[in-house]
């Protein structure tokens, strides 16, 4: 157990220091799977965050929780309803406070949700399933469904030529070097694990909705 504590621990420390060196974006997706060797497209990586948006906006508006928000508000400012934005990184939370100035902000780890049973609608987790290991998203999804009474997750696709599974380095400017454990995954993979149904099935994108009965 320490060992994996001393991972995530690591990996949290990476995406908030982080913070200081990444801009928002699609050239961001497409640098880093260009990175990984595919021959990423950004039209359709544009196209897709486009219908990332549409469905988020089809959605019907209740109380959120969103899990793993990070600093830009890209998805979070787009759910419908009223809610708050959770992260474990202070930095990643103060740069969102400029842009969603209105939003309550949590700084709390995902794998111990700060709130009671059944207290929001929609519990959304983008980025960050794909980021655990098999214990890890057990405990993850246990906590969004004890949370919420839907769940809403976002994460990376796999366009041709991404692995479904590896250990990357991420470094960031300054040198310093992180392990990262990261999944591509594809609609259906992510469906077998954790039931619903598919609102995008991209290459780049996968995003599912389900419940805590499915």
């Amino acid at each position: 157990m320490r060992g994996d504590e001393e991972r995530r621990s690591s990996m949290w420390l990476y995406y908030d220091r982080r913070v200081a060196y990444r801009e928002p974006g699609s050239q961001n997706v497409f640098d880093y799977f260009v990175g990984l060797g595919v021959d990423a497209n950004l039209d359709i990586i544009n196209s897709e965050l486009s219908e990332i948006s549409r469905r988020l906006g089809q959605l019907t508006a209740t109380s959120f929780l969103d899990v793993g928000a990070g600093p830009n508000g890209t998805f979070t400012l787009q759910l419908p309803g009223r809610g708050s934005a959770l992260d474990q990184s202070d930095t990643a939370l103060r740069r969102l406070r400029l842009v969603g100035a209105d939003l309550p902000l949590v700084r709390a780890d995902a794998m111990r949700l700060p709130v009671r049973t059944g207290a929001v609608g929609r519990v959304f987790i983008s980025h960050l399933y794909g980021l655990l290991l098999p214990d890890e998203r057990a405990v993850l999804l246990a906590e969004a469904r004890r949370a919420g009474h839907e769940i809403v997750i976002l994460d990376s696709g796999r366009p041709p030529g991404a692995r479904a599974e590896e250990w990357q380095t991420r470094t960031l400017p300054d040198g310093s070097a992180y392990p990262i454990y990261r999944r591509h995954l594809d609609a259906e993979t992510l469906l077998s694990e954790v039931g619903g149904e598919v609102l995008v099935g991209g290459e780049y994108f996968v995003m599912i909705r389900t419940q805590p009965s499915d």
